[in-house]
């Protein structure tokens, strides 16, 4: 089995890390993949294709194409579990790459703003229950049988 969780969506050639995946699987080995959606206030690099194309069904048939016998997509829903908003925030900035990145390419000004919007858009998602914030995030899992 080949599993990424969040690695291979980052991969600034999405064409040859597909290949690779099917690659290091042996035949009738499986490909599972997990994502999340990266933050919106700092584009791709030029030239490089979004991650979030990892959690399309159009674009895991495309990148994994006739190389592989088998492929399912389902959508699921992981629940994070915070004490506060600001935790959240704090975990993201400080242990999550891209958001880290983009905090630090934003400077001071853009972090604020990109902050506000992180702590809009976890207050717009985030359900208290029982004195912990809920905070439901889709991803695709997938998982495509490899070819000989």
């Amino acid at each position: 089995m080949v599993l990424s969780t969040f690695g291979v969506m980052f991969t600034p050639n999405q064409e040859q890390a597909a290949r690779e995946l099917v690659r290091v699987a042996r035949p009738g080995g499986r490909i599972g993949d997990m994502l999340r959606v990266v933050g919106r206030h700092i584009p791709s690099p030029l030239g490089l294709r979004s991650p979030t194309r990892w959690g399309t069904e159009d674009g895991i048939a495309e990148l994994l194409g006739d190389r592989v016998t088998a492929l399912q997509m389902t959508r699921r829903t992981f629940i994070w579990r915070f004490a506060s908003a600001s935790q959240y925030l704090d975990l993201f900035r400080s242990y999550y790459g891209p958001i880290a990145q983009a905090f630090e390419a934003l400077g001071e000004t853009g972090g604020r703003a990109l902050a506000r919007d992180l702590l809009d858009a976890f207050r717009r998602h985030a359900e208290p229950v029982d004195g912990t914030l809920l905070v439901p995030a889709e991803y695709l899992e997938v998982i495509a049988e490899t070819t000989t």
